[in-house]
C-alpha cells in the first residue's frame, strides 16, 4: 500500500508523475487498485469505463467531481488504465473512491445500483436531500440494512460513505476541526475495508500531502498514520515538493459566496523549509528518501483546497513521510472544459 501525496492539487507535473508511478507499480509489482480522494459514488462510472463500458472519456473524468481529478491529465491516466485492462483480462485495475463528503451523490449512486424495488422505494425520499445529516435518524437503519445484506464491494463502500457522512454535521462551521479529523480516519478505514473485501489488493492512494502523511499530534491524526497502524511497514508514504511556479487551487470568492478555481504563483522556495533545501540540489526532478534529508523537521508545501499565499506550508514535516519526489518548476493543471 503506497500513499502518493501532492504538494498542490493543481500541479500538472504531480498528476503526470502519479500516472507514471502507478504504471510502474502495475507493470513491475502487480498493483491493481487506484484509491482516490473522492467519494465512491463519483468513481463508479470511471471504474466501469476502465473495465470496458462504452462512455465518453471527458464525461467520465468530470464525474470524479473534485477539481484535481477533472483534468486532461487525469483523462490520459484513465485512458491508460482502460487500455491496460482491455489487454489484461485476468488482471484488472479498479478505480475506487474512499472519501465521504458528498452523501447526496453516494445515495443516488446506491439507488441506481440496487435492484430490490422495496429498498429503492425506501431510499427515494432522500434522493433530493442535500443535507442528509438532518435525515440521519430515519436513513441510518435503511442504509445499515442494505450494507448487511449485500456482498457487492461497491455497495458496501457506498453504504460506509453515507453512514460516515451521517455521523458528521458538515455544514456546521463550529465542527470544522472535528470533521477534518473524522474524515482522515474514514479515508483510512475505507481503504482498510476494501482490502478486507478484496484480499489480493495492491493499491496506490492519491491525495494531498497532508492525508498520506504520518502526521499525528494530540487530537489530530492524518490518514497516513492510520494506514501505517493498519498495514505497518507495508504502507509507504511519498510526498511531493517543488521549488517555484504556478498551480491551480480553490479560493473563496466573496462575490460568488463560494470557492472558485484560481491560479497561484510561488516565486521561490523558503530556505528554511523542505522546498528550500531540495532546491539546492542539482537535478530538476528526483526521488529522495527521508533518511537522505537533514534531520531537522522541515515543513512541506500544502495546497489542498482553499490555499492562501500567507500560509503556503502545512503542519506536516519531512519526518511524516518515507520519501519525496521533487520537481523544480510547477505548472498548472488543465481543467476539462464544461
Amino acid at each position: 500500500m503506497i500513499g502518493f501525496g501532492e504538494a498542490t492539487h493543481g500541479t500538472s507535473e504531480f498528476l503526470k508523475m502519479r500516472h507514471r508511478l502507478f504504471a510502474y507499480l502495475v507493470n513491475e509489482h502487480n498493483f491493481n487498485t487506484l484509491f482516490l480522494e473522492t467519494d465512491p459514488g463519483s468513481c463508479v462510472r470511471a471504474d466501469a469505463y476502465v473495465k470496458g463500458a462504452n462512455d465518453t472519456l471527458s464525461v467520465v473524468t468530470k464525474e470524479l467531481r473534485q477539481f484535481m481529478f477533472t483534468t486532461t491529465e487525469m483523462s490520459a491516466f484513465i485512458e491508460w488504465i482502460r487500455n491496460y485492462n482491455l489487454s489484461h483480462s485476468t488482471q484488472q485495475i479498479s478505480i475506487v473512491g474512499v472519501d465521504m463528503q458528498t452523501a447526496h451523490k453516494n445515495i443516488n449512486t446506491l439507488y441506481a445500483l440496487i435492484k430490490d424495488a422495496t429498498v429503492k422505494k425506501n431510499l427515494t425520499p432522500f434522493l433530493s436531500s442535500y443535507n442528509l445529516y438532518e435525515d440521519r435518524t430515519t436513513l441510518t437503519p435503511i442504509v445499515t440494512s442494505i450494507q448487511a445484506n449485500s456482498k457487492n464491494t461497491t455497495i458496501k463502500l457506498l453504504c460506509d460513505a453515507v453512514l460516515q457522512n451521517l455521523e458528521l454535521d458538515l455544514k456546521n462551521q463550529n465542527k470544522i476541526e472535528e470533521n477534518a479529523q473524522a474524515r482522515d480516519q474514514f479515508l483510512a478505514k475505507n481503504i482498510e475495508t476494501y482490502y478486507a473485501l478484496n484480499s489480493q489488493t495492491k493499491g496506490l492512494f492519491l491525495a494531498h500531502n497532508g492525508h498520506v502523511s504520518f502526521y499525528t499530534t494530540k487530537g489530530y491524526t492524518r490518514s497516513g498514520k492510520f494506514l501505517k497502524d493498519i498495514f505497518n511497514n507495508a504502507y509507504y508514504a511519498i510526498g511531493t515538493e517543488f521549488e517555484k511556479g504556478s498551480f491551480i487551487d480553490t479560493q473563496y470568492s466573496n462575490e460568488k459566496k463560494t470557492y472558485v478555481l484560481h491560479k497561484f504563483e510561488i516565486e521561490k522556495a523558503h530556505k528554511s523549509n523542505l522546498s528550500g533545501y531540495l532546491a539546492t540540489l542539482p537535478s530538476d526532478i528526483y526521488f529522495i528518501t527521508t533518511n537522505e534529508i537533514p534531520k531537522s523537521k522541515k515543513r512541506v508545501h500544502f495546497a489542498g483546497g482553499g490555499f492562501t499565499e500567507k500560509y503556503p506550508y502545512g503542519i506536516e514535516t519531512t519526518t511524516d513521510f518515507d520519501a519525496f519526489i521533487f520537481i523544480r518548476n510547477s505548472t498548472p493543471t488543465h481543467s476539462i472544459k464544461k
